[in-house]
């Protein structure tokens, strides 16, 4: 598992750091050199929509398989297109590779490590924050170093082929054994898709995505317009985010995990991200700006691990097919929201006012996750009391 997420962190941030290679390679615009990574995005969806389903039938090793032969395969097709259009096609293939790992790791820790699931989806998404920061650095060093950049995908197919036939040689009965959705109790996928519970996460993470997508979207914006900063200084403010996401989640994978539900650790610390960062929409200063991306990156890091844990909880023997889809689901706010924002920037005529739309958002988020905890907990308690005495003969 960890080494599936690994190579999913590796893939991840790619293909923006092949922007201006691409442009120069096939003569792109900007907004061309950009549909890279919206395919890219659009491979995401399908996956997210699809791979927990396919790995029902396929099983947790034989989905495996197919991670590392999409994104091979997409690897390969980026290596020998001679078109824009054939790029395009590499990149869907590789985002669809990239995101089908959720699938595979939410089976293996349903099936595997339910007690403790919350710590280990913290373990996961540090591992796959760790690889993240690795990958396009070294890309961006192989890129200096290599005169053609097709051979540093050739090379990149090359090993993920020779790591799915290792897996298929080493890897035993364990994985073969770990089966999803064919428990007495899992619910069928009209059940699932109609479970109101399956929407309100998925809602959640709409709003997530409307206040952290819009946060890394246009944060380094915001520091360009208010206090000139190149985009050295700009990047800088993502990489404090990220390095901060890294650490909250080995931090709360070591001491909080499992000891805090997830409604109430997804609220409390999306609480806290969010009076960071609305100290840097405050404070005009860029070294401000950096510790609250960090710290901000840190508390909001609980956001994917805790949501994964919670749907994981709610349905165990459909997790492969219920997290992905609570992601899918949000991503009507990934894809809608930074454009919005946008527009609403132009409306208004200042950038830093919309922006506390975002820190609205989150706190939004924050109450009706533990509105949800707490109700759940005065319920319980109210169909628990015994009853009441009658009047009548007292």
């Amino acid at each position: 598992m960890f080494t599936l997420v690994s190579v999913q962190g590796l893939t991840l941030f790619l293909l923006p750091v092949m922007f201006r290679t691409f442009g120069r390679t096939f003569g792109l615009s900007l907004g061309q050199e950009g549909q890279i990574q919206s395919f890219f995005y659009l491979g995401a969806m399908i996956a997210l929509f699809s791979a927990g389903w396919i790995t029902e039938r396929l099983g947790v090793k034989r989905s495996s398989l197919v991670v590392f032969a999409l994104i091979g395969a997409g690897s390969l097709t980026l290596a020998l297109s001679q078109t824009y259009a054939i790029a395009k096609v590499g990149a869907t293939l590789i985002g669809i590779g990239n995101q089908w790992v959720l699938a595979i790791s939410s089976a293996i820790i349903a099936a595997r490590f339910g007690h403790i699931r919350q710590k280990m989806y913290m373990w996961v998404m540090a591992v796959m924050s760790a690889t993240a920061s690795v990958g396009p650095v070294t890309l961006g060093y192989l890129l200096t170093r290599v005169d053609n950049w097709r051979m540093i995908f050739f090379s990149l197919a090359a090993a993920l082929g020779l790591a799915g036939l290792a897996l298929r040689r080493i890897s035993g009965a364990e994985l073969d054994a770990i089966t999803t959705g064919k428990e007495s109790s899992a619910l069928s996928g009209r059940q699932l898709l109609s479970s109101p519970i399956l929407w309100l996460i998925g809602f959640l993470v709409i709003l997530d995505n409307l206040a952290s997508g819009n946060l890394l979207a246009w944060t380094p914006r915001l520091f360009q317009l208010r206090h000139g900063a190149d985009e050295t200084r700009a990047g800088l403010l993502l990489t404090a985010n990220t390095v901060g996401m890294l650490v909250g989640r080995i931090l709360m994978g070591a001491f909080v995990s499992s000891k805090v539900s997830e409604r109430i650790l997804l609220g409390g610390c999306y609480a806290a991200g969010m009076v960071a960062y609305a100290v840097l929409l405050w404070v005009p200063s860029y070294p401000v700006g950096i510790a609250m991306m960090a710290l901000q990156g840190a508390f909001l890091s609980a956001q994917a691990p805790t949501t994964y844990s919670l749907a994981t909880h709610k349905f165990p023997a459909r997790a492969a097919v219920a997290v992905p889809l609570v992601d899918a689901i949000g991503s009507i706010g990934g894809f809608s929201g930074p454009a919005l924002l946008g527009w609403s920037a132009e409306h208004v005529g200042d950038l830093g006012t919309v922006m506390w739309i975002i820190p609205c958002m989150g706190l939004c988020l924050a109450a009706i996750s533990l509105g949800w905890e707490y109700y759940d907990r005065w319920a319980g308690k109210r169909n628990s009391a015994p009853p009441a005495a009658s009047a009548i003969g007292t």
